[in-house]
């Protein structure tokens, strides 16, 4: 196999696609049923249908459809007007509306990251859900969190109001029950692809150093701000609750058929659920500051103000709070050792996922070091690339000569050549000083047709002293895309005269390693020759490549040169260059 071919692959697998940002199109005119309030760091937007996404601004109004992405250190917070709701997404998060049905329903599809939602009560025909693969959340007036790990796990921890979580999992079977409720103080942590026999199991008191650790500073910040909801919340819950004890009834927890397993026999174990309510903010509040030390002034001014809108002072979030949550509040002494196996079981399950994690960490820097050594190697093989291409089209053309031909066209070599004009022309040198022109580019465009793809090759700042004589293209796919004829012309004549200048396009097929699928490297050259100048392209297509796609995949541009006449390199671009154009993602019909 071509020794550019296999180590560029092993590159090429390191990289993922990126997505363009640019400026919110004037003809969008979503619904005002959702407006972003609030956006800190990077964060986009993806219209329903569209391919491209917006950058998030504070008023920007959302539609049903549209798609929501955070970076990093980003984080975006919503208001849904109807039902009435405040959301905050965290970093690295990507969330869909789903459903925006004002004044009926609303839905939110998490696939990635963290969500805190503050959902004001609603009546029962209203519908307020968050979906997550393999879970469905359904709430009535409820402050809670969602995380959804790429792992497949999900997290769900309820602060206020009550939660109805149905797994629609295929693997679900495997469950006694499909949907619990979650009472405030509770959380639930899920191993979607290896459920729990009871389902149950996977509902615990809520940790609090386990949650923090497993968030960030805007979700924080958020939960902080629904501190005088869920203290209204909460209370309203434990007085319903006082009242059926004090009427002689069971204090039952139960919504739409589905029963809490938070269970609450007498006054005492009131009163263990109701502390752990009473602290619970106040826990986070504390354990927020110790994450986020460089941050305590602005959480303490946070704090202060949210203590504002709270009544009375018992209910305040306390930085000094000593009372720890009771992980046996509600819960009977069976009922804690059944969760306390599931969770041992979910941690091994963890530390698994994570040694696979770590050992594919250490095979990619292998890869990579790997890469590194041959660098070099590649720059000089692709160095010869061009050299001999454009050997071999003078030496073609010099054989078509006659000896007078021949002896103009030497003399003609000896004279200097102007380095503007198009295909076969020269002009003479400016008598004026040339103006600093901006950095050589290269730009890739993608033309679906019925079989594949054509790809425009554009340039631009190649003007000047840096216009083009030659110039060749590496890509890397899998087999799935090919190149299209190596017999046809494939240069803009725009550009290049037919008589003075030539191209061709030439496939690589290898393997990486063992591994079963074939990969392409493609590479295409075209130089000028004879008595061309060298091009000026100041923004052009400088060439269109056809290629067919027998299946959807992905072309990856990961080396370029070109040339002046004299050979001197315009520009260079290897292997990991952040000036490579962004891969070409095809996707089949």
């Amino acid at each position: 196999m071509n020794r550019r071919l296999l180590h560029l692959t092993l590159f090429i697998l390191l990289f993922s696609l990126l997505t363009p940002i640019s400026s919110l199109s004037a003809a969008s005119k979503p619904s005002a049923n959702a407006v972003i309030v609030s956006v800190t760091g990077k964060a986009s937007i993806t219209p329903r249908g569209g391919a491209n996404a917006f950058r998030a601004f504070p008023g920007m109004p959302l539609r049903q459809g549209d798609t929501i992405t955070t970076g990093e250190e980003g984080s975006v917070t919503l208001k849904i007007a109807s039902p009435e709701s405040v959301r905050t997404l965290g970093p690295n998060s990507q969330a869909t509306l789903s459903r925006l049905d004002a004044g009926s329903r609303f839905m939110m599809t998490m696939r990635s990251g963290s969500v805190w939602s503050s959902v004001k009560p609603v009546a029962g025909a209203v519908e307020d859900a968050i979906e997550a693969p393999g879970i469905k959340l359904n709430v009535r007036g409820t402050n809670f969190l969602v995380l959804v790990d790429p792992n497949g796990r999900v997290y769900i921890a309820v602060a206020s109001g009550l939660v109805s979580a149905t797994v629609t999992e295929p693997s679900a079977a495997a469950s006694d029950v499909h949907s619990v409720l979650l009472a405030p103080s509770q959380q639930m942590n899920l191993n979607l692809s290896s459920l729990p026999a009871n389902l149950q199991d996977s509902v615990s008191v809520i940790d609090v150093d386990a949650l923090v650790e497993q968030t960030d500073l805007p979700l924080h910040k958020a939960i902080l701000l629904s501190a005088p909801s869920i203290t209204q919340e909460n209370t309203n819950f434990i007085e319903s609750l006082q009242r059926a004890l004090n009427a002689g009834q069971p204090a039952v927890i139960d919504r739409d058929g589905t029963a809490s397993d938070l269970s609450i026999p007498d006054a005492s174990e009131l009163d263990k659920v109701s502390r752990n309510l009473q602290y619970l903010v106040s826990h986070i509040a504390r354990a927020s500051l110790q994450a986020y030390p460089a941050e305590a002034g602005q959480l303490t001014r946070l704090i202060e103000e949210v203590n504002a809108q709270i009544p009375g002072t018992v209910k305040d979030i306390a930085l000094n709070e000593t009372n720890a949550i009771d992980p046996l509040a509600g819960i009977s002494d069976a009922g804690f050792r059944a969760k306390e196996k599931e969770q041992a079981r979910l941690d091994a399950l963890q530390l698994q996922a994570q040694q696979n994690h770590n050992q594919l960490q250490k095979t990619f820097q292998e890869l990579i070091a790997q890469l590194k050594q041959s660098n070099q190697r590649l720059a000089e093989e692709n160095r010869s690339v061009l050299d001999e291409f454009q050997r071999e089209a003078e030496d073609l053309y010099v054989r078509q000569l006659s000896p007078q031909e021949l002896a103009a066209y030497q003399a003609a070599k000896q004279q200097p050549q102007s380095n503007e004009g198009n295909a076969g022309t020269s002009t003479a040198p400016s008598s004026t000083s040339e103006p600093t022109n901006p950095a050589p580019a290269v730009a890739l465009r993608k033309i679906d047709t019925a079989t594949g793809f054509n790809l425009d090759l554009q340039l631009s700042n190649f003007t000047g002293t840096k216009a083009v004589y030659a110039a060749e293209f590496h890509f890397i796919s899998g087999s799935a895309i090919q190149a299209g004829s190596a017999n046809v012309r494939l240069l803009n004549d725009r550009y290049f005269s037919a008589a003075t200048s030539t191209d061709a396009i030439q496939s690589i097929e290898g393997t990486l390693g063992s591994a079963p699928e074939p990969m392409t490297e493609t590479i295409y050259a075209a130089t000028n020759f004879g008595a061309a100048a060298p091009v000026s392209i100041s923004n052009g297509v400088f060439a269109t490549l056809p290629f067919t796609a027998s299946s959807s995949g992905t072309l990856r541009l990961f080396y370029v040169k070109v040339v002046d006449r004299t050979g001197a390199t315009l520009l260079e671009l290897t292997d990991g260059s952040s000036q490579l154009p962004a891969p070409i993602l095809y996707t089949k019909p």
